[in-house]
């Protein structure tokens, strides 16, 4: 397969209120917030915002089947992500991330790069009478990754001169006004990405069957050796289901290694008034109860179930990080997952 995208990103010019104060002729004593975002503001609108990026995607797969119940896959593909709006545009160093949820204040960059993403994929696919197997080994490269990096500026201001380097008004805005001594800016780096799937099902008689999948991914980047954000732990996904006609009862359980491999480059203790929570995520297991029952003469299915069953306490290894205060969870704690959930449905086909 192959497709081509033609991907047109623009901004008009930008104000705050910051900026304005310090262009004001009866502003009050100067400082290095509204200096600095005035500079930030003259620089962003001086620059170029507009420009289309040409990307394309392509997918080659191959199969070879050597006997009836066995076939080898082989596949490469390209694929290209332009950056987001919030990735290009946002010109004050702000919590707004992207949905990264690390902690960390952002600016963007509207000259970033598209992401490419190059994967080589091997596998087989092992069907006998009871049993299926079909395990996966992927390497994949991404050149131009997009994640946030230092800014090495420091708040050095002094009152009887106006900022001029970008680097020091990211530092001061940031710092003094938005909670962050340490904002980072959306770059392009190398990065890799590489692991193994695999999925199984076996048959154990007419009513009951096992199945699980299994999950071990890395993620690194290239240029700096550090582990990329939000790539999960090894895990490992369970289920023993019992069938009868036309109703099921299935059991789940979810098991999840610990996490210490972080992106350190990333995760600062001093972020959020030195209570960052940046040690290990600890592993996990959660239990799902699972019912449906159809009744196909009337065009009716019913679904029940309960999810995280033991109501287990745990913290997911890629969820952000708490920034409010006044709750539940500590500021700088990661956010917990989904505690225990009761569902019912009733669907209808005609």
């Amino acid at each position: 397969g192959l497709r081509y995208n033609s991907v047109r990103a623009a901004t008009g010019a930008v104000d705050a209120l910051p900026a304005r104060l310090a262009a004001r002729a009866m502003a009050p004593v100067r400082n290095p917030v509204t200096e600095g975002a005035r500079y930030l503001r003259d620089r962003f609108n001086a620059a170029r915002r507009g420009r289309t990026d040409h990307n394309l995607d392509a997918f080659v797969e191959l199969g070879y089947a050597p006997r009836a119940d066995l076939e080898l896959r082989f596949s490469v593909s390209q694929k290209t992500r332009s950056p987001g709006y919030v990735e290009r545009y946002v010109w004050l160093p702000l919590e707004v991330n992207a949905g990264l949820g690390d902690g960390n204040n952002y600016v963007g960059d509207p000259g970033l790069e598209p992401e490419v993403s190059r994967e080589l994929e091997i596998g087989l696919d092992w069907k006998r009478a009871a049993f299926d197997f079909e395990p996966r080994l992927f390497y994949r490269r991404i050149d131009d990754y997009i994640q946030g990096v230092a800014i090495a500026g420091v708040c050095d201001y002094m009152m009887d001169r106006t900022i001029d380097d970008a680097d020091e008004a990211l530092v001061c805005v940031s710092g003094l006004a938005n909670g962050d001594p340490s904002p980072k800016r959306f770059a392009n780096v190398d990065a890799e990405i590489y692991g193994f799937d695999a999925r199984f099902d076996y048959r154990l008689s007419a009513s009951w069957a096992l199945d699980g999948v299994l999950s071990l991914v890395r993620g690194r980047r290239r240029d700096l050796g550090d582990n990329l954000y939000r790539i999960a732990p090894p895990r490992l996904t369970l289920g023993l289901q019992h069938s009868e006609d036309t109703a099921s009862v299935r059991l789940e359980t979810t098991l999840v290694e610990s996490h210490d491999k972080l992106a350190r480059s990333l995760l600062d203790p001093d972020n959020l008034g030195g209570r960052m929570d940046t040690g290990a995520v600890a592993g996990y297991v959660l239990f799902n109860l699972r019912y449906s029952r159809a009744w196909p003469q009337y065009g009716l299915r019913l679904g029940a179930g309960v999810e995280n069953l033991l109501n287990k306490h745990y913290a997911h290894p890629s969820a952000g990080f708490n920034r409010v205060g006044a709750g539940d969870v500590a500021v700088g704690e990661r956010l917990p997952g989904t505690g225990r959930n009761a569902y019912l449905n009733l669907g209808y086909e005609w």
